[in-house]
């Protein structure tokens, strides 16, 4: 999208998956192979009309773009705009998020603990806050911590960090085959990339914890909302045969908006949290 190279973005979202039914990974094979017989607006057409059948009613952008290259083939462009633009900046916001947090992994093995010269810190101001850019003097008169420190998410009118990280963040984006301005100039007219902040370092709040023993491995531990809603408290089921102790430790905390509980899980455990690791 960034590159303004549609085509090559539609075949991406319209790539086998792995987790794809077999209804839907045929469609996709037909889609993959539907020049065999010529590049031609026909056989585009042809294959996208086919391909509708195949797809389950929850893909979004593999309908909304099938739909439309069935009328107008081999317009790309009009096509990935076809797809709802939640969607679409969806997709934009997932770059934004890769080069963020690459950035945030490198900023941190610079140093884990002490603000540099030239970080990005947002100062509240009367009207609203302002991005500055730490200064020796700053260092010297302790005005800021590293949970002050922020990274840009990259857009338009955001600002890169006055230190090393400026030329880190352009490799990253280099290495993705973009710059500042593909983000300046998205070849989108509803979509606009202002860019944002946010905190490389966040602390949670309200942080509780209880530690429990219990043996079901499918005991609750928890109120769910339904329980609190029918007054049901957690009771710990006795021990049946064959069944030993297990300790759990239920932990609450709260954080704000654009933080994740599995990143803070994560740290807390220093295991990771995707699904295949569970």
């Amino acid at each position: 999208m960034l590159q303004g190279d549609f085509r090559k973005a539609i075949d991406i979202f319209m790539a086998p998956k792995p987790d794809d039914r077999p209804d839907s990974a045929k469609a996709r094979r037909d889609w993959q192979d539907r020049f065999l017989n010529g590049e031609t607006a026909d056989n585009e057409a042809a294959a996208a009309k086919r391909v509708m059948k195949g797809l389950n009613r929850f893909m979004t952008a593999e309908n909304s773009a099938m739909q439309s290259l069935s009328r107008y083939p081999q317009d790309y462009k009009r096509a990935f705009t076809c797809i709802p633009k939640t969607l679409r900046m969806m997709f934009l916001h997932a770059v934004q998020s890769l080069v963020w947090n690459r950035a945030a992994s490198h900023r941190i093995t610079m140093n884990k603990t002490d603000v540099l010269v030239g970080d990005l810190v947002m100062v509240e101001t009367t009207k609203t806050p302002e991005i500055h850019a730490v200064t020796s003097e700053d260092l010297s008169s302790n005005r800021f911590s590293i949970v002050d420190v922020v990274l840009p998410l990259i857009g338009s009118k955001s600002r890169f960090p006055d230190n090393e990280m400026c030329d880190v963040m352009k490799k990253l984006l280099q290495d993705l085959g973009v710059t500042v301005n593909n983000f300046k100039n998205v070849q989108d007219k509803d979509l606009a990339l202002n860019g944002d902040y946010r905190k490389l370092l966040c602390r949670p709040t309200d942080f509780d914890f209880e530690i429990k023993e219990y043996y079901d491995p499918k005991q609750p531990l928890i109120q769910t909302d339904l329980m609190k809603l029918t007054g049901e408290d957690i009771v710990i089921s006795a021990a049946e045969d064959g069944q030993s102790k297990k300790i759990a430790m239920v932990i609450g905390f709260t954080l704000p908006s654009s933080s994740y509980a599995t990143v803070a899980l994560r740290e807390l455990m220093k295991k990771p949290t995707s699904s295949e690791y569970q």
